[in-house]
Order: C-alpha cells, then structure tokens, then sequence
C-alpha cells in the first residue's frame, strides 16, 4: 500500500467510525498499541498497514457508477458497462478528468464517490 493511499484508508476508516459511533478504543489501529492510530502508524506501521489493508477489503470505496446505479437502477447501460450518453461530470459529480474517451468514461464513472455529510446538522 503506498502512503497516501494508507492515509486516505485511514481517513475513511475514521470517517466511517465516526459516522457510525464507533469510538478510538474500538478502532483497529487503537487497539494494536492500546495508545492510539497516530502512535500506532508511527511505532507500528507494519500493524498499521495489515489493519488498513483488511479494513479496506471489507469496507470497499463506492465508485460514481454504484452511486448512480443505486438511484437509476434501470438505466440503460452501454457496452462496456456505462450509462449510455451521460457524463457524471454533467449530473454534478466531482470528477478529476477531461479525458471524455471510452477510457475516459471509465475513469470516471470508477472513481471513487464521497457522501457529503447533510450540511443542516
């Protein structure tokens, strides 16, 4: 696992404990040195990164495309497995390329999609 991508794992699995009211002491990272994640990603990075890697296999990042499917689960698809004709860049997702190729589509429609937290909390 590289860095960032460990940090980004990290993020998530705190977002998600705390999102579910989960505290620290139950955490996978707290619970290898019993002090606390930035202790454990410090002292124990091996701990850290076995941790990271088996929580993310089991809380996989949602992609746009799932996203989508979720609230169009009738949407014709094309061929390669993708609405037909829609950009998830025009119905307002964040996307990170201009690249509007098949492949292109591809990257997008599987990037990864971040819930925004209801603002009137």
């Amino acid at each position: 696992m590289k860095f960032v991508e460990g940090l980004e794992v990290n993020r998530r699995l705190c977002d998600y404990n705390r999102k579910n009211n989960i505290k620290c002491v139950k955490c996978q990272l707290y619970k290898i040195s019993n002090i606390g994640c930035l202790h454990t990603l410090r002292h124990y990075p091996e701990e850290a990164e076995k941790a990271l890697i088996d929580w993310d296999k089991a809380h996989p990042q949602k992609t746009i495309l799932q996203d989508f499917l979720e609230k169009y689960p009738n949407a014709k698809l094309n061929k390669i497995g993708f609405p037909k004709g829609i950009c998830p860049h025009d119905l307002g997702y964040p996307i990170f390329s201009n690249d509007c190729s098949d492949h292109g589509c591809k990257k997008c429609w599987n990037s990864p999609y971040e819930e925004k937290e209801n603002q009137n909390d």
